[in-house]
This record gives C-alpha cells, sequence and structure tokens, in this order.
C-alpha cells in the first residue's frame, strides 16, 4: 500500500499481510494509516465528496506541510485468488470543486487463460471512474468488504431490534444481533468466542442474547451467580473485547467482510489479558485479513510473533513514517532474544530508515510509470 500526503504522511510504501499490526506511541499518526484505508474502502461505493467532507476538506486531508498545489496519492495491491492487481489514483487541489481525480490506473491480471485488464486515464474528472467498470468488481468488491472499528462502551451496552444480521456494524451497535445470528447458524464459532471471552474474563460463563418484546440484548451468565447480568453491568474491557472477536470471526461465520481494521483493540483491558487477544487475531487472520492499531506493548509479549507482521510507526519532525521493523530489532526477534513487547518497552522497535522518493520516483511506484533515466 502506497501513500502519498496524506495527513501526516508525507510517504509510505508498505506490504500488508494477513495479520499486520501497526505500533507506535499515542499520537503517531497510526490511526491515519487505517483511515486513509477506511477512505480507499468509501471511495468504492460512495461519492468520493463526501468522504473528504467528512475529514474537514481537501486541505485537512492533505499533509500540512505540502504546498499549496500538492497532490493526495493512493494505490492498493491486491490478490485475490488466482488474480492479483493493483488501483491507484491522485487527487488535485481544484479551486472550483474542491479536488478532482488527476489520474486513476487499475490492472487485474485474472491468470491463464485470461488476459490482463488494464485501466488508466489522465483525463481529470470529479468521480472515480474505474468503479464504473465491470472488468475490476472483484477488485471493487474486495476494497467495498473493508471493515473498521473503534468501539466505545456506550454503542454495546443498548439492546437492539430483533434481526438476524451476519456484518457487524462499525460502532458495535448491532452485537446482539450479529451473535444470535452466530448462534442459530455457526454454533462452533458462537462457542470458540465465547472461550476466548472466558480466558480473558474468566467471571463469564457464557454470554448469551435475550429477547424481551421487541428488543434483544446480551446476557452474562456468571460464575457463583444466580442471576444474568446485562451489558450495562459489565466492564468496558469486557464488553470491548467480546466486539472485537466477533468483529475477528464474522467472517467465518458467512458475513461479506474481506479486511478488518481494529482501533486500539486491547483498550480498557487488563494488561494481563491483551495477549489473548493478540492469539485470536492471529487465529482469525487465517479466514480474514487483519490490521490493527496498537500502542500496547502487553499486545505483543508474544516470543511466536512474526516481524513481517509488525510495522513500526514514528513521528519526526511532524512526519509520520511507518516501515517494517529495523534491522536490529528483526534480528532481536528472530533470535528471541526479546519479544516485541521488551523491544517496544526499551524503545527498540523502530522502522528501518529510508530516504525520501522523488516526484519521479512516487508518480513510478503509484502508477508502474518507468523512472526516467
Amino acid at each position: 500500500m502506497v501513500l502519498e500526503n496524506y495527513k501526516s504522511i508525507a510517504f509510505c510504501d508498505v506490504k500488508l499481510g494477513p495479520l499486520t499490526i501497526l505500533v507506535g506511541p499515542n499520537g503517531v499518526g497510526k490511526s491515519n494509516f487505517l483511515d486513509a484505508l477506511r477512505f480507499l474502502s468509501e471511495a468504492m461505493y460512495a461519492p468520493p465528496g463526501n468522504s473528504v467532507r467528512t475529514r474537514g476538506g481537501f486541505s485537512r486531508l492533505r499533509w500540512s506541510n505540502a504546498s499549496s498545489d500538492a497532490r493526495l496519492g493512493f494505490r492498493v495491491d491486491l490478490s485475490m485468488g488466482v488474480s492479483k492487481g493493483y488501483f491507484s489514483f491522485r487527487l488535485q487541489p481544484d479551486s472550483t470543486s474542491g479536488f478532482t481525480f488527476e489520474r486513476e490506473r487499475c490492472t487485474i491480471e485474472p491468470g491463464p487463460p485470461s488476459t490482463s485488464t488494464n485501466y488508466n486515464s489522465a483525463r481529470p474528472s470529479t468521480h472515480l471512474q474505474l468503479v464504473k467498470d465491470p472488468d475490476f468488481a472483484p477488485l471493487s468488491a474486495f476494497m467495498s468488504n473493508c471493515r473498521f472499528y473503534a468501539f466505545g462502551s456506550d454503542s454495546l451496552r443498548h439492546p437492539t431490534s430483533t434481526n438476524i444480521e451476519a456484518v457487524l456494524t462499525n460502532d458495535g451497535a448491532n452485537l446482539p444481533n450479529v451473535m444470535a445470528y452466530m448462534f442459530e447458524r455457526h454454533r462452533s464459532l458462537y462457542d470458540r468466542i465465547n472461550q476466548y471471552l472466558r480466558v480473558i474474563n474468566p467471571s463469564v460463563e457464557v454470554v448469551t442474547v435475550q429477547d424481551v418484546s421487541a428488543y434483544r440484548a446480551l446476557a452474562f451468565r456468571m460464575k457463583d451467580s444466580a442471576h444474568d447480568f446485562n451489558a450495562v453491568q459489565m466492564s468496558e474491557g469486557t464488553l470491548r473485547s467480546l466486539a472485537v472477536l466477533v468483529a475477528l470471526f464474522q467472517r467465518q461465520a458467512g458475513a461479506q467482510v474481506d479486511l478488518v481494521g481494529l482501533e486500539e483493540p486491547e483498550a480498557a483491558l487488563h494488561p494481563a489479558a491483551a495477549g489473548v487477544l493478540f492469539d485470536a487475531m492471529r487465529e482469525a487472520s487465517s479466514g480474514v485479513q487483519v490490521v490493527a492499531t496498537t500502542h500496547s506493548a502487553d499486545l505483543l509479549d508474544n516470543k511466536d510473533i512474526d516481524s513481517e507482521a509488525i510495522l513500526a510507526v514514528e513521528l519526526e519532525g511532524g512526519v509520520t513514517r511507518i516501515g517494517r521493523i529495523d534491522q536490529t530489532g528483526r534480528q532481536a526477534l528472530k533470535k528471541r532474544m526479546y519479544t516485541a513487547g521488551e523491544l517496544m518497552r526499551m524503545n527498540y522497535l523502530r522502522p528501518e530508515p529510508y530516504q525520501p522518493p522523488n516526484d519521479s520516483a512516487i508518480e513510478s511506484v503509484l502508477f508502474g510509470d518507468p523512472v526516467p533515466a
């Protein structure tokens, strides 16, 4: 994934695996990377102007130190079964409409016997044109099926209407309905989620759903208690953990979700239980791509963590730098000298150094053009 001038990210070119965790202190720009992914997803199914406006306009999206005529660039490479491809585009400022698409490109290689499909346009437009082409439907479908979560406890505490829903909403407000769906149609996943939750909070025996009149609510059966607890009575950490687990495993229950983005999944959780969520993320990533942000060293206290699953993030001179762990950190993890969490506590979890590319090199990275000699 390549970003150019997006919020605090002047440039980054990183690889996302089945499980990717962006690691760094608060305020370094981890959420900006996840928001860029969300922006790209929204561009597949909604007018881009809406996404720009909800983020404060073009000038708020663009890196603050960039020149007034600087553009925003995006590229995503995808592998979809036997097919692979990429799409990229640039937004440029416009005095009338706020911004236009300066250029867009998409290439898909379905594999033999099909031939590759290519779309390359340098005609300015106020809309993303490639999403209208049926040849690129698999790519736009994947990006449209990305889901992003930053759970607050308020939305998780209230009952919901009695519907059967397979996909968890961004705020988790329909959590009782998704749990009911899993209980009825995918009992093994429902049981697996309860197993994880019992490790996170040993006081919980099982989470069920109860229908009362026109409403559905979560019910927590607790050890040494004759009565179930409702969501209002539960801790924020327990509720958020349940929502994270459902978000991770919903794809295996049939939900149309290809990527799950999680903001600080360990928030409000006891440090000793954070590692359990990492185990859940790793297990779930065999069925759905997972991208998460964290500033918690406790989440990373596992010697089996592959260094390739971590992107280190730091802020330097007002610029967010994102990259794979530097060579010193990779060697320490490979030799199992330290866990990633221990390296983070010692401030040794840093991105490898790089030289920012010039404009012609960025053009090549975004659109596959040859670099001028």
